[in-house]
């Protein structure tokens, strides 16, 4: 073991150095805010409300059927079945931890980001290595591939407060530890095509198999990757390294049977059809096109040819043929399933993994290559190995200091988490910033009575979608006899995300409008910005629906029973964040139990 560490010590240190910077502002934060921090330190990314509530619902023993809501929480299991979670914190559950853990389970998912991107960094360098034999090499392409991201995508945002577009892999679980199953498959796979023994094949099997149960984009990805190689052996007519693949494939299959049964009758029920309907879009808009990975499948071409198809092009070549079967399988399923995915998630590394190894080869392939190797070849590695720190370091700092005046004002909440924290009894609550509404699920044990766009994609009845809907509306002073008229201004393109950003209804409107329509999500809003005459009359016969249940609830007394119906005991206002509220038609209901910073929470009688 002493030899491994000294072997790769350049890589072990490099890893643990740029891990750090890539959770940086989780580390900065608390010494940036001084005085004004609370123990809030959450939000580079939207998502780690997500993640981080997940982790705390699998710590307090509750199933996954929702994770924000206590409706449906324990229906079913995770609709999306992933359980990769599960395991992270199973070492938190068999040392006893677990209620400990609760109360700090922020600062334990900012761990696993940080063994997740040391981990990825990892995998990445060895199947370089595999590859290559060139350290030097790897290390520099993995480095680069974590810190150098942003620079490889032909696209770039502004750094703002509304997009701070903080480096990818400081995201809590996704996309860190679905690519890292990837890489670990794939080295497993590129071992068990070079030997002889069957243990390989059989080990390779079951890390397919594994990565079923990790996160669904990981597995298709993995499934066409495992399929292209097939062909491609069948094509070269290498029939013992077809039959390799094949068992490797069917070991897989066998082993992640349980979640693909899961998968395929989750998609036949009601809640599954509502889920689906939000996940997916319908395929109204051309194949997609990835520039780099164009670059990169013409490398790999070149590669195959050069080499008369050796030992390392088939594999290479179906990394390729993957990203392209992903993006593109819309052509064939005719859905698209959060296309972003695969492309923020898989193609941009996978790209910048095979590409720079391909580029590499094909340079140093030549007499004239290996010269400029020995002469300049150390020189473009460590130049790329610095701009991989730089750009990670210089990225996360401007996120540190964009996203510190939003983190800091959510320490305001911290009285507010206490209060709700010193009720032992779970209860739900009722919160007006749609933003800040996903702290309580997080650091507290309460459920929320509406919980954003997530709640569209986990076991959330329909009946608590538009009984949200109707609520959020109501206790809007100026929707509230305006019903027809918020609706109309919503379909105008107001309020989702624009001037009505901290809102919930809006969004809610949005999706309850096109899933009752039969119009997929984005393909209502693309046909009604374009006049569409049959969506123009599926909206209005909607809206006159809703505005019927609407008038059947919208007094004190009806808001109230959908308020009891649905459990809520606690009601947070931001007067700040949600000045439109007026909560004045059921101050019979409320008693004030604390406030900061013009932020209120009220108990909620029943």
């Amino acid at each position: 073991m002493s030899n491994f560490f000294t072997e790769h010590k350049f890589i072990l240190s490099s890893a643990v150095g740029l891990a750090l910077l890539v959770i940086s502002p989780a580390l900065l934060f608390p010494f940036m805010a001084g005085d004004a921090y609370k123990g809030i330190n959450i939000g580079e990314w939207s998502d780690d409300f997500h993640y981080i509530a997940k982790g705390r619902e699998i710590l307090e023993g509750h199933s996954l059927g929702n994770i924000f809501l206590k409706i449906g929480k324990n229906d079913s299991s995770d609709p999306h079945q992933v359980y990769i979670e599960y395991l992270l914190l199973a070492p938190v559950k068999l040392l006893g931890l677990s209620r400990a853990a609760v109360d700090y389970i922020v600062p334990v998912y900012t761990l696993y980001a940080f063994l997740g991107v040391v981990l990825l960094i990892f995998s990445i360098y060895f199947f370089i290595l595999r590859l290559s034999a060139h350290k030097l090499l790897s290390a520099a392409i993995a480095l680069f591939t974590i810190g150098g991201y942003s620079l490889v995508k032909l696209y770039h945002v502004p750094i703002t407060a509304t997009n701070p577009d903080p480096n990818i892999f400081s995201r809590p679980i996704m996309p860190v530890y679905g690519l890292l199953a990837l890489f670990i498959y794939i080295n497993l796979l590129a071992r068990s095509l070079k030997s002889s023994e069957r243990k390989h094949v059989l080990w390779s099997g079951i890390a397919f198999g594994a990565l079923f149960y990790v996160y669904p984009y990981t597995w298709t990805f993995a499934s066409a990757l495992t399929g292209s190689l097939f062909l491609i052996y069948l094509c070269l007519r290498d029939w013992e390294s077809a039959k390799k693949v094949f068992w490797v494939s069917a070991i897989g299959l066998a082993v992640g049977a349980y979640t693909l049964f899961k998968t395929f009758s989750f998609q036949y029920s009601e809640i599954g059809k509502q889920i689906l309907y939000y996940g997916t879009t319908l395929n109204h808009a051309p194949a997609p096109f990835s520039k780099i990975l164009f670059l990169v499948l013409i490398l790999s071409i070149i590669f195959a040819y050069r080499n008369k198809w050796g030992k390392n092009a088939p594999l290479l070549l179906s990394v390729v043929l993957a990203n392209w079967i992903a993006l593109n399988q819309q052509v064939i399923t005719g859905r698209v399933p959060q296309l972003m995915h695969y492309f923020w998630y898989f193609t941009i590394p996978t790209s910048i993994v095979v590409g720079a190894y391909l580029g590499w080869a094909l340079v140093c392939g030549a007499e004239r290559g290996k010269l400029m190797l020995r002469k300049y070849g150390t020189i473009f590695l460590a130049a790329l190995i610095i701009a991989a720190y730089f750009n990670a370091a210089s990225r996360q700092y401007q996120v540190t200091l964009i996203t510190r005046e939003a983190k800091e004002y959510r320490q305001n909440y911290r009285p507010i988490i206490d209060a709700l924290k010193s009720d032992a009894e779970p209860g739900v609550v009722l919160a007006s910033s749609l933003p800040y509404a996903m702290l309580f699920p997080v650091y507290t044990h309460h459920d929320l009575f509406w919980g954003h766009a997530t709640a569209l994609v986990y076991n959330t009845p329909m009946e608590r979608i538009t009984d949200s809907l109707y609520v959020y509306m109501y206790l809007d002073k100026d929707a509230r006899d305006n019903f027809l008229g918020r609706l109309r201004d919503v379909d105008a393109g107001y309020g989702v995300g624009g001037e009505w950003g901290t809102s919930f209804y809006p969004l809610i409107y949005f999706f309850v409008a096109g899933f009752n329509s039969g119009f997929d999500y984005e393909e209502y809003g693309f046909r009604l910005a374009k006049g569409d005459p049959a969506v123009i009359k599926s909206r209005a016969e909607m809206s006159a629906l809703l505005f019927r249940e609407y008038q059947k609830v919208a007094s004190p007394e009806g808001i109230a029973g959908i308020l009891k119906k649905g459990e809520v005991n606690y009601i947070v206002w931001d007067k700040n964040k949600n000045p439109e509220w007026d909560l004045s038609p059921l101050s019979e209901n409320l008693r004030e139990v604390a406030a900061s910073n013009n932020i209120y929470l009220y108990a909620f009688s029943k």
